[in-house]
C-alpha cells in the first residue's frame, strides 16, 4: 500500500468512527476536502525529489575532473619545465609514467570524491522527504483535532522545531568526527569528553523528549485502535510515497 492509499484508508477509518460518535457533518466534509488537498501534495513529493536528484547529480558528475586534475599536476609541472631538442618524446613519456604509477591512486580519490557527493544527496534527499512528511502530518494532526477534538489551533511543541533540530543533529555528527582529529590523548569521541567531570550529560545533546511524547499523544487520538496490531507510526514510516 502507497502512501497516498494510506491517507485514505485513515481518512475512511476516522470518518466511519467519527460517525459512529456523532461527529458534526460540516466538519466530516471538511475533512473530505482537506484530503485532497493532501492527496494532491502527496502526488507532487516524487517530482520535487526528481528535481532535487537531477540537480545533485550533475554536480557530483562533475566531482571527477578537479580531483583528476590535481593528481597530474606533477606530471603537467615536470613538462612545462621541459625545453630543447627531445623535448616532445620527454614531456609524452614523463605524462605516461605519471598515469601508470599513480592511475591507481588517482581512481581511488576521484571515485571517493564522487561517492562522498552522492552519500550527501541522499542526506539532502532523506532531509527533503521528512520534511515534506512533517508537514503533511502536522496538517493532518490540525485538521482532525479541530474536527473531532475540538482544539482551534495548532499544536505547537515547546521544544526545538523540527528543522532546527535536524540540522543540529546533522552538525552533531560533524563535530563529532571533526574532534576526533583535534581530541586529546585518550579522547576519541565526544562522548569520551562527556565522560569527564563537567562534562555533558546524555548521549544525545538534541534529544527532545517532549516532542516524541506529543507525537505519540497526537497519533493515539487520532487513530484509537484503526490500525490492529501495528503502530501508526511504523504503519507510516513504512510505506513508499506514491
Amino acid at each position: 500500500m502507497n502512501a497516498r492509499l494510506l491517507l485514505e484508508a485513515f481518512h475512511g477509518s476516522v470518518i466511519a468512527r467519527s460517525q459512529e460518535l456523532g461527529a458534526d457533518y460540516n466538519g466530516i466534509n471538511m475533512l473530505s476536502t482537506q484530503l485532497r488537498a493532501h492527496t494532491a501534495r502527496l502526488r507532487e513529493i516524487p517530482g520535487t525529489l526528481r528535481t532535487v536528484v537531477q540537480e545533485l547529480q550533475r554536480e557530483a558528475s562533475r566531482g571527477f575532473h578537479p580531483v583528476v586534475q590535481q593528481e597530474m599536476q606533477p606530471a603537467y609541472d615536470s613538462c612545462v619545465a621541459e625545453s630543447g631538442p627531445g623535448s616532445y618524446a620527454r614531456m609524452k613519456y614523463q605524462r605516461v609514467s605519471h598515469v601508470e604509477t599513480s592511475r591507481d591512486t588517482t581512481f581511488r580519490r576521484s571515485t571517493d570524491s564522487v561517492k562522498e557527493q552522492l552519500e550527501g544527496l541522499c542526506r539532502r534527499l532523506q532531509d527533503e522527504l521528512s520534511t515534506q512528511v512533517q508537514d503533511i502530518y502536522s496538517l493532518l494532526a490540525r485538521d482532525y483535532l479541530h474536527v473531532l477534538i475540538g482544539v482551534d489551533k495548532d499544536p505547537k511543541p515547546t521544544g526545538l522545531p523540527r528543522a532546527e533540530r535536524l540540522l543540529r543533529a546533522e552538525m552533531h555528527h560533524k563535530l563529532e568526527q571533526t574532534a576526533k582529529r583535534f581530541a586529546r590523548p585518550g579522547l576519541d569521541t565526544i562522548e569520551d569528553a562527556t565522560n569527564i567531570p563537567g562534562g555533558g550529560e546524555g548521549d544525545d545533546p538534541f534529544a527532545d523528549s517532549a516532542i516524541a511524547d506529543m507525537d505519540d499523544l497526537l497519533l493515539a487520538q487520532l487513530c484509537g485502535d484503526i490500525v490492529e496490531g501495528v503502530g501508526v507510526r511504523d504503519a507510516i514510516n513504512s510505506e513508499p510515497l506514491a
